[in-house]
């Protein structure tokens, strides 16, 4: 046998972990890789923002978080974007978009520039109500002349066969107001696995997802790399029933079962299909 098929086949057998002394196929072991995964997935997300004040300026320092999102690139599939480079995307829940236009305000994208944290304008391009998914064009302000943030890209999506049951997943975004205290950009990287692959667009992960976790993106972790396993809709609510002494109900609690709807990659990328074709400097007419 070839020496360098022997020492190939060697450093394949003792690169897999070891559990309890038998060797293990990585794509068995849930959340390996998951460090160096979030440390890559958190320039990839983006807090989805409502300026409190009447102005609606970019630049104020008081802003009310109303969700999650991410960057992906608006050439999906073609070659346009090595002719024309990549022009991002930010992606969230349409309810999450939808939040600003039924108060009366603009919405605003968080992005991490070379100068730090800064917020971009939101333009609404593209609505599936259906499966509850927006697409935002930013307009960036004055003196910003370099965004940070990663852009998805094709090989990194995920089709129907990287959902599956028991695999780890990472859920990134911004729960509960927390991520951009103090004009820092911080997301909350969460555990979770895969919990129903169901028919249709969308499937449920076992993670506590928050609110303001809407629109954040869900990975898969693969020996791999992570892949785009779609977005997080919102979590299944139930309900803690309370009885008095009586015997009669006294309140019904709401509280987060742990289960988390998530919509499938597929369809996101349909909906930036239809988007880039309406976006001004797109493929499309306009």
């Amino acid at each position: 046998m070839h020496k360098g098929f022997c020492l190939l086949a060697l450093l394949a057998v003792i690169s897999r972990p070891v559990v309890r002394g038998q060797i293990v196929d990585p794509q068995y072991v849930t959340f390996i890789g998951a460090e160096s995964a979030a440390a890559q997935l958190k320039w990839n997300v983006c807090a989805i923002l409502l300026a409190t004040m009447k102005a609606n300026r970019a630049g104020m320092n008081d802003w009310e978080q109303v969700g999650s999102g991410f960057f992906i690139n608006q050439f999906i599939g073609t070659p346009e974007s090595l002719k024309q480079g990549s022009r991002p995307l930010a992606i969230t829940c349409n309810h999450v978009a939808a939040s600003g236009r039924k108060k009366g305000k603009d919405v605003f994208v968080g992005i991490e520039t070379t100068r730090g944290f800064d917020v971009a304008f939101g333009t609404l391009l593209y609505a599936d109500t259906t499966n509850d998914i927006a697409v935002l064009d930013m307009k960036v302000g004055p003196g910003i002349t370099n965004i940070n943030n990663v852009t998805a890209w094709t090989n990194t999506f995920g089709d129907e066969s990287k959902i599956v049951e028991g695999r780890g997943v990472l859920l990134v975004g911004y729960p509960l107001g927390a991520g951009i205290e103090n004009g820092t950009n911080r997301p909350i990287v969460r555990f979770g696995m895969v919990a129903q692959k169901t028919p249709g667009s969308k499937f449920l992960i076992d993670a506590m997802a928050s609110h303001e976790n809407s629109g954040s993106p869900v990975y898969a972790l693969t020996p791999n790399g992570p892949y785009l396993l779609g977005m997080a809709l919102g979590f299944r609510g139930e309900t803690i029933n309370l009885f008095d002494e009586t015997g009669r109900l006294a309140a019904s609690l709401p509280y987060n079962s742990g289960l988390a709807e998530v919509v499938k990659t597929s369809y996101i990328i349909d909906a930036v299909k239809a988007a880039s074709f309406l976006r001004p400097g797109g493929s499309g007419t306009h």
